[in-house]
């Protein structure tokens, strides 16, 4: 099974192979990478920046934005390595299976509404690897 068969299979769960909406791609390894583990606090404020900045994404493609304009926000907030957006369903399973080559191994996923999936990866050391 191919890196991108693991992401289509995964993805079964989220959306059909029809989905046509824009897919919001979210992880928190690099900034884990970034920070060491002695400095929690550092670590949960910018977790909560980067959801903060998942959330005006969201947004701005939920009233219309472009993906341009929405990938704008996320490399001015500095999460463009954190955030990957994906219009249908073809470009959804290659930045799910670039997660998995990276190493994310742990998802959830939720709606936000108007054709927009969010999922969002973390690496978890006491998971396997998926690919």
């Amino acid at each position: 099974m191919s890196v991108e068969d693991a992401a289509k299979r995964m993805l079964a769960e989220i959306c059909a192979e029809q989905f046509d909406g824009i897919g919001v791609v979210v992880t928190d390894s690099v900034i884990a990478r970034q920070i060491p583990k002695r400095r929690a606090v550092t670590l949960e404020k910018a977790t909560g920046r980067l959801s903060d900045t998942v959330r005006a994404v969201v947004s701005n493609l939920g009233q219309g934005g472009d993906l341009d304009s929405a990938a704008e926000i996320a490399r001015s907030a500095g999460f463009h390595e954190s955030i990957h957006i994906a219009r249908g369903y073809a470009q959804l399973v290659l930045a799910v299976a670039d997660r998995f080559r990276a190493g994310d191994n742990v998802w959830s996923d939720n709606s936000g509404g108007d054709g927009i999936v969010v999922i969002h990866f973390w690496n978890d050391p006491t998971h396997g690897r998926v690919y």
